[in-house]
Order: C-alpha cells, then structure tokens, then sequence
C-alpha cells in the first residue's frame, strides 16, 4: 500500500488487525470480532511521517452521558468529540488516537461507491486543532482516561521499525552496488536519503563509502561533492581515452 492508497483528511479508514498484534497496548481500540472499527483520520506528522488515528464508536447515547456528567463535575471534554457522518452521530475518542505507519492502513471506508467521512471543512480543521492539542498532551504524559493507549511507547516502535525497514533495504542496495555494507556508510546513506529525499544510487554509494558522517555537513555539500567527483571520474575517463 506505501505509496499508492490516497487518504484525505477527514476519511474514516480501516486498520490492520497485523497492527494490533504487534503494538499489543491493551487499551487500543482494536477491530470487532466480526467486522473492523472505522478510525478517523487526522493527519499525517511532517516529522514523523506517521499517520494519526482516532477510533470512531457508535455508542452515542454512552458518551453522551459521560460527557454530561463530566460537565456537571467542571470536567474538561476534549477527548470525546460527537460528529454526523452520513447523517448519523458517530462518537470520536480523541482520548484513545494514535500514531500508525502507512502500511498498516488497509484501506478508506467506502459505502454505496463513496467514501466516508467529514467533508465540511470547518469541522475538519477545527478537528485538527482538537487533535493537535491532544497530541502535545499526550506527549507531556498527560492522561485523560485510566485506560488510555501509550501513544509514545507506540510512536517510539513504529518509529524505530520504519528505520529498521530502510536499513535493511539500503543494506541491500549497498551490497547489489558491490559494498561492504559497514555501519557508518549504510548510517551515511540512511541520513542522504532522508535529507534528499531520493534513493541513492551507485555513485552516491561510491563517494559516501569516503565519509565518516554525512551528518557534520549539509547535505547540499555532500550532494555537491558527488556531483563533483562524478565530474572528476568522467573527465578522467574522457582523458585516458585521448591518450590511446
């Protein structure tokens, strides 16, 4: 799914029970036996690139209730949210979002031919707000409920399992190129593309096998560097081949 499935903000989508397995948080709010629980979707982090989810529930007239009593008692509201999707009430748990990589979303929760979710873009970005608040909170430790997931312990594995993937491919990668696949060049490699944004190829791999850490420049340096010793290579050839 990395790269291909489009998900707008606003949509209800579906989550992997592959997921759920592995993150293995008690409090998440998993799939139903018989069928899988739609999550909103908020938006993806720039810095993480990891995408947050909040579980969607069907039992209004339950929350209705607890956020009744908690207003009665002076008790804030901010992790309950209830919202009309296809013209019914649906409950967001803002209290039980979390981070998720890509590919385990399976997939946006289409009905009748069309996809489901908010498409009023005022509820949207004031949703945005909501959670980009409830995500700083939950960063600092904060809980709103006993039963809450551990979204830091759960950003802190995905996090480290994305970087393990990409280790592994540029292992890869380095080793087809005819490298010794060391620990600082694949870390010089990893940190080049994610600064370039772009695979890197033969040559790159080549004159960053010479760094010992891409890290101490800017990666506009480094890149003018490979550029240059690529000159430097051609114009080389180009001279032994005026000399035969």
């Amino acid at each position: 799914m990395e790269g291909m499935m489009i998900i707008n903000k606003g949509e209800l989508c579906f989550i992997k029970d592959e997921f759920f397995r592995k993150i293995n948080d008690p409090f998440l709010k998993c799939n139903y036996e018989t069928t899988k629980r739609p999550h909103y979707y908020i938006f993806q982090d720039q810095k993480t690139k990891l995408y947050w989810m909040v579980p969607c529930s069907s039992k209004v007239e339950k929350f209705e209730k607890i956020i009744r009593e908690k207003r009665m008692r002076g008790k804030p509201v901010d992790g309950i949210e209830i919202v009309k999707i296809r013209q019914k009430k649906t409950v967001l748990l803002f209290q039980d979002m979390f981070p998720i990589r890509e590919s385990y979303i399976e997939g946006v929760y289409i009905r009748q031919g069309q996809r489901v979710g908010i498409s009023n873009p005022e509820l949207i970005q004031r949703l945005d707000e909501k959670a980009e608040k409830a995500i700083k909170l939950l960063r600092h430790g904060v809980k709103f409920t006993k039963t809450q997931p551990d979204v830091n312990r759960i950003e802190r594995f995905l996090i480290a399992e994305e970087t393990r993937i990409k280790e592994e491919a540029i292992i890869k990668n380095i080793k087809v190129c005819g490298f010794e696949p060391t620990v600082s060049l694949v870390k010089n490699v990893l940190e080049l593309q994610e600064l370039s944004g772009k695979k890197c190829s033969l040559k790159d791999i080549a004159v960053l096998s010479k760094y010992k850490d891409v890290t101490q420049e800017s990666v506009r340096t480094v890149l003018g560097r490979i550029a240059e010793e690529c000159r430097n290579q051609e114009m080389s050839k180009n001279y032994e081949r005026d000399q035969i």
